[in-house]
């Protein structure tokens, strides 16, 4: 396994990921879960940094709702930096002064095969 390699999903996956429990004895499985993990990481799961991305789907029929892998091999490619604007036009009926910033902005995985995957919980 790469170093980049860890977990990103949704806080309430994570949570109920903590909570599950063996059949058996009953004892928690989150037992090896950390609450601080890397730095920006939220947790850290068998050994791995886990990040929590609101975006990332709610556990549902056939959704992926969580993703494991090598986000190295993830490449952002940003196109001429911020470009920030100012009008004083646009509210001028309000007496307002409008901003944005507007960026340019691509992402691709380059190893298409094998760096990240995703579970899909089942459809029942």
């Amino acid at each position: 396994m790469q170093p980049a390699c860890g977990w990103l999903l949704r806080n309430a996956t994570l949570t109920t990921i903590r909570k599950l429990k063996t059949t058996t004895a009953g004892e928690i499985v989150g037992g090896e879960f950390v609450t601080d993990g890397p730095a920006g990481a939220s947790a850290s799961m068998v050994g791995k940094p886990a990040f929590i991305d609101p975006f990332v789907p709610n556990m549902a029929a056939n959704a992926k709702s969580v993703i494991f892998g090598d986000w190295s091999r993830y490449f952002v490619r940003m196109v001429n930096g911020i470009r920030f604007e100012r009008s004083d036009d646009f509210a001028f009926d309000r007496d307002l002064v409008t901003f944005r910033a507007l960026l340019r902005a691509d992402a691709a995985l380059i190893d298409t095969t094998g760096a990240i995957k995703h579970f899909v919980n089942g459809a029942s």
